[in-house]
């Protein structure tokens, strides 16, 4: 991955760091099943209180997720330029960097 395009990553390192949380419980609350019916109930109300709590920073995190998917749209792009395609090269490529520097910040900010 390019330098210019290394900084713009947010890792999940600096995501738990903002947020305070790790990530994974912050997306989801029933990745794993029950295994009794007591576990249900239990999970009910976990989660059920983790996703008042979480609600709008479930979706920011989401919102990360897609950011962190354009970086790397762009590198796969750079990876097939370098390969040999110049066809598929970005045309205002800068302009999407600057682009996504302010999306990042935004980001920071509302996290």
């Amino acid at each position: 991955m390019r330098p210019d395009l290394q900084d713009l990553v947010i890792s999940e390192d600096y995501l738990s760091n903002l947020v305070g949380e790790k990530p994974e419980r912050v997306r989801g609350f029933f990745l794993e099943k029950p295994k009794e019916p007591g576990d249900f109930l239990i999970k009910l109300a976990r989660g059920s209180f983790l996703w008042l709590k979480y609600k709008a920073v479930r979706r920011l995190v989401k919102e990360v997720d897609r950011y962190n998917t354009v970086i790397r749209a762009v590198h796969i792009n750079d990876q097939l330029e370098e390969a040999g395609n110049p066809g598929v090269g970005l045309s205002n490529r800068e302009r999407v960097l600057e682009a996504l520097k302010v999306m990042k910040t935004d980001l920071v900010r509302a996290l």
